[in-house]
């Protein structure tokens, strides 16, 4: 059945799949490798739930993992926007995640932060104007809210924005850069409707175009790569892990997708 009545759920995809991988198989089996690495690696985190920078720590790098491998397989799909945002989130953790290899303290932030949620949560539920949460306002005391308000108050707690945390970590150049463009994805951004429409000669859209892509693969699967690496190396220095010579590889492999020639699309 065609592209065109069941999309990206349809049995074409399969097509896709395999000329995607055709068209940039190299870009594609570097990051396999990479993923096998980043993989046996979690066999050698050792549980203890005492150490809250131990499980925070190994939490953000699964996550990370995770995204890395949901870029991987977005663009396998032609889905390059989606990539993107899943790789913006990637970047995110890491920044949390080398904050708090950084500073056992900034665990704490975390915990802040949860305070802080839940405050202005039951301040929604409890002055609900629309009656969304009608249900929930009967089962949470209001004195609840101004009890937790109180004690974020006194404490000074703050919900850290991704730029603070991007400068605990020091990685406000991967902020600046990498996790700004993507935002592009993530928020209505007009120059990310390009993709979507295809124009004549005088710039006069002729249709629309929700067909799979493969756009910008090089870059975004290097960024990728790059925070992927980033977490081995962090989770690394927390274990006391004795692998700097596959860190070496790993660095090397990510840095030949930057310099891999652009594919076909």
């Amino acid at each position: 059945m065609p592209f065109k009545i069941n999309g990206y759920l349809g049995k074409q995809v399969e097509g896709i799949l395999e000329d995607n991988y055709t068209n940039h198989k190299q870009v594609f089996k570097t990051c396999e490798e990479i993923n096998r690495y980043a993989q046996q690696l979690k066999s050698k985190f050792n549980i203890n739930s005492l150490d809250r920078q131990g499980v925070f720590s190994t939490i953000l790098y699964l996550k990370i993992h995770n995204a890395f491998q949901g870029a991987v397989i977005m663009y396998k799909h032609g889905l390059n926007s989606e990539a993107k945002v899943i790789t913006r989130t990637g970047l995110e953790f890491l920044f949390i995640l080398k904050a708090i290899v950084k500073d056992e303290k900034n665990c704490d932030k975390l915990f802040e932060a949860d305070d802080k949620n839940r405050e202005l949560l039951l301040k929604n539920i409890n002055y609900d104007k629309n009656n969304i949460f009608s249900e929930l306002a009967n089962k949470v005391d209001l004195r609840d809210y101004y009890k937790l308000k109180s004690k974020n108050k006194d404490n000074n707690v703050k919900k850290l924005k991704i730029k603070q945390w991007a400068e605990l970590s020091d990685s406000l150049i991967d902020y600046n850069y990498a996790y700004y463009y993507l935002c592009g994805e993530v928020h209505v951004d007009l120059r990310s409707f390009e993709k979507y429409v295809e124009t004549d000669e005088e710039g006069q859209i002729t249709q629309f175009n929700p067909l799979p892509s493969t756009k910008d693969i090089n870059l975004i699967m290097f960024t990728a790569s790059h925070c992927m690496l980033g977490a081995i190396e962090a989770m690394s220095r927390l274990k006391k892990f004795d692998n700097e010579h596959e860190i070496k590889e790993i660095s090397d492999l990510v840095l030949s997708i930057k310099d891999m020639d652009i594919e076909i699309e």
